[in-house]
């Protein structure tokens, strides 16, 4: 079933794809069918971080909005210790009429074998959201895709879940 856009979730951080993902998303609600579509920007903090933490949300908000004019944008903090599960958290709202219809992340910049051992962010939000998510990344060269279809993938295959099952 068909749902017009109303509301895009933008988890953002320091790394360039965040920027990205902003005009990404920034993009598709100035084309959405309903206007205005809001786009609501997240930042996850420690708990506790206080001023801190609000002052580095407010960069890294200043950094991602760098060039973007948009009127329907708003900006949070928001505190927790898990980010993954912060940003899930968020997105299904206080209710379901409240819930975002669609995540825009940008992939982590994290280095490949660091990926590997601790997983992957923008991924794990992506398998386990309930609505549609957009990750965004520049692309790769050819040495990271080539050792990504070598080393990451065929050592992750047998992690997958499958949903299969046989009777």
């Amino acid at each position: 079933m068909y749902r017009p856009l109303r509301s895009i979730l933008v988890p953002v951080a320091a790394g360039p794809n965040s920027r990205r993902a902003v005009k990404v998303a920034v993009s598709m609600a100035r084309s959405g069918e309903n206007q205005p579509v809001a786009v609501r920007l997240i930042h996850v903090v420690p708990p506790g971080a206080g001023q801190v933490g609000q002052l580095r949300a407010e960069q890294i908000f200043t950094h991602v909005m760098e060039g973007i004019e948009f009127d329907s944008i708003d900006k949070y903090a928001v505190e927790g210790s898990d980010i993954a599960n912060t940003i899930l958290r968020y997105a299904q709202g206080p209710s379901l009429e409240e819930a975002y219809d669609l995540i825009v992340i940008g992939a982590t910049n994290e280095p490949l074998f660091k990926n590997l051992l601790v997983g992957n962010l923008s991924e794990k939000v992506a398998k386990e959201a309930h609505v549609t998510v957009v990750v965004v990344k520049r692309r790769s060269s050819r040495l990271h895709s080539f050792l990504r279809q070598t080393v990451l993938e065929p050592s992750t295959n047998g992690l997958v879940k499958s949903n299969n099952s046989s009777t």
